[in-house]
């Protein structure tokens, strides 16, 4: 319903979200997960090698897709993100955390010398 008419439910969302964020309160029904076991390997008739996989509401992802991107623009744009956090940044990761150190080892190597 979302993909196939977003133009009839981006104004309800809205309602729903922007009272839910005044509120404090996130909708029970949106916490609700449905869990599903997905097989690894091994013997499927032990349960440790399943792992487990919560499909949670479309309504509740887009809603903290939402709250998420307003609280990201609002850190970057004043600027209180340490300028070296590398994990859970979109287009970032700890490898770009891991070269940054490498990299200042490597100029701390080169200025003793």
């Amino acid at each position: 319903m979302l993909k196939l008419c977003p133009e009839k439910v981006a104004v309800p969302l809205h309602i729903i979200f922007n009272k839910s964020l005044r509120e404090g309160i996130y909708p029970t029904s949106w916490k609700i997960a449905n869990l599903i076991p997905i097989f690894k390997k091994g013997d499927s008739s032990l349960p440790s090698n399943y792992r487990p996989i919560s499909l949670i509401s479309c309504v509740g992802k887009v809603m903290e897709r939402v709250v998420f991107k307003h609280l990201y623009n609002h850190l970057k744009a004043n600027k209180l993100i340490y300028e070296y956090q590398s994990g859970f940044l979109p287009k970032n990761s700890t490898v770009h955390q891991l070269l940054e150190i490498y990299n200042c080892i490597l100029n701390s190597l080169e200025k003793k010398i």
